[in-house]
């Protein structure tokens, strides 16, 4: 039986980071830090698909881990390429280094395409209520 009031929970934190990375691009913020908020959202959406499956949270941060326990939920349609880069925004410590570079706006704004599109995905296949992601 699904546990939607656990996924309910991690979908409106998932929101909340997904409006954000919205309203830093569509201000032109700094491409590093809207990257981490996508980032983040992308994470407690697919831990909101293990909730609602009562499946075990797994301790990770790393979206295509988490994506192959619940790629059939979110489609096969999904670029994992990008799922690849926006690990690379989230960092434990996240501290400058040589060799980091920043998040070019291109790049930002297919990962929050995308993520639209799977934000809409899965809140309507699993009757989630997303109406703090709008």
């Amino acid at each position: 039986m699904p546990n939607r009031t656990y996924a309910q929970e991690w979908i409106a934190k998932a929101c909340h980071n997904f409006k954000a990375a919205k309203f830093l691009y569509e201000n032109s913020f700094y491409e590093d830090v809207i990257g981490v908020e996508l980032h983040n959202a992308l994470e407690k959406l697919f831990k909101a698909i293990l909730a609602f499956k009562n499946q075990k949270i797994a301790k990770t941060h790393d979206l295509l881990a988490l994506y192959s326990y619940i790629d059939r939920d979110v489609g096969h349609d999904v670029d994992l390429a990008l799922f690849e880069r926006a690990n690379s925004y989230f960092k434990e410590g996240r501290y400058p280094n040589i060799g980091y570079e920043l998040p070019k706006r291109e790049e930002i704004e297919a990962i929050l395409v995308m993520s639209e599109k799977i934000f809409e995905r899965v809140c309507s296949r699993l009757e989630l209520d997303c109406k703090d992601c709008q």
